[in-house]
């Protein structure tokens, strides 16, 4: 229950610490995207949360928490076979990200796309841990990168499916034509803020939630 619980705090203090640089982002982009279709607002959401779900259960420091690099391990599989269920809890970490990315953003609809921001995105939190008590591991790249394929695996069946539920978070050709080419990065930036608060942010925001707790 305390592992929960604790998983469920952490969760929470990243997506919070996300705010500010959500609103930030908001007051700079509001003169030049004036409307975006609140299920796909809805949809960015979920999708933060997500992205503070994976920064939260990986460890990654924040700015003050960094040491100098520990190690990496480049010899694949031996993590993979020597705890298979903490392997499927790294796919599993990962796989709600393939699903989201096509679902909410029309350019991650091809799988090459989406399975690049996978791998950059997994790459990035590897060498975050390297400033911590945790190790750059070969396995977990490959883990999650499993996990994307098998997101946009869900993602692909579902729109062969049911194809119109496919398209109802992301915003139409018709919409996107209307708005800025910046919205192109909008996924760039919604991560960027995740990052960021976690950085800086998140190991503040978790001690004044665990304060209300005890």
């Amino acid at each position: 229950m305390y592992y929960f619980l604790t998983i469920l705090i952490d969760t929470g203090a990243g997506f919070f610490s996300m705010f500010p640089f959500l609103i930030l982002l908001e007051i700079l982009a509001r003169k030049e995207i004036p409307y975006i279709p609140l299920k796909h607002l809805i949809g960015d959401g979920i999708f933060c949360f997500f992205l503070s779900a994976i920064l939260a259960l990986t460890g990654v420091p924040s700015f003050y928490e960094m040491r100098l690099p520990s190690g990496w391990n480049v010899a694949p599989f031996q993590s993979i076979l020597a705890d298979p269920i903490q392997s499927l809890g790294k796919i599993l970490l990962f796989l709600p990200m393939g699903f989201l990315l096509p679902l909410l953003f029309r350019k991650y609809q091809k799988p090459s796309r989406c399975l690049l921001y996978g791998l950059s995105f997994s790459l990035t939190v590897e060498i975050w841990q390297l400033f911590s008590f945790r190790s750059m591991s070969v396995d977990d790249l490959l883990l999650n990168m499993l996990g994307m394929a098998a997101g946009f695996g869900l993602f692909s069946l579902w729109r062969l499916l049911w194809p119109p539920t496919a398209e109802v978070m992301s915003l139409s050709d018709q919409t996107l034509s209307s708005l800025p080419a910046m919205l192109e990065l909008e996924s760039g930036f919604l991560t960027a803020a995740a990052c960021a608060g976690a950085l800086f942010m998140t190991s503040a925001v978790r001690g004044w939630i665990w304060r209300i707790f005890l």
